[in-house]
């Protein structure tokens, strides 16, 4: 059994992705990985500093998870740093930031 710690976070891209290639249009999922005791109640997301809201922010673009965040057809807009947060007992950790970089499709 561990002793009781804050949360421990670690956030990735889903696999067949990397954050630097990205193609517009594309689904992406990020990944957060918590490791906590006690356990964590929910896990919250940043993007480019600003936290994101599940009721105002959530849409067709962007679901939420229990420990992901998906990205669907990306866009321009959604580039940017993400983060993601959890707390417990024993206080709030973060994971470390994920710069998502979105290429550009050409039109033919």
């Amino acid at each position: 059994m561990t002793a009781p710690d804050v949360p421990k976070l670690s956030l990735s891209v889903s696999s067949g992705h990397k954050s630097g290639a990205i193609l517009e249009g594309s689904d992406v999922a990020l990944e957060c990985v918590v490791r906590a005791n006690p356990p964590v109640r929910d896990v919250w997301w940043k993007h480019d500093g600003r936290l994101l809201d599940r009721r105002r922010d959530a849409g067709p673009d962007l679901v939420f998870g229990n420990h992901s965040l998906k990205l669907l057809r990306i866009a321009r807009a959604m580039r940017g740093l993400y983060q993601c947060l959890a707390s417990n007992s024993q206080g709030q950790g973060e994971s470390n930031e994920l710069q998502i970089q979105v290429k550009c499709t050409l039109a033919s």
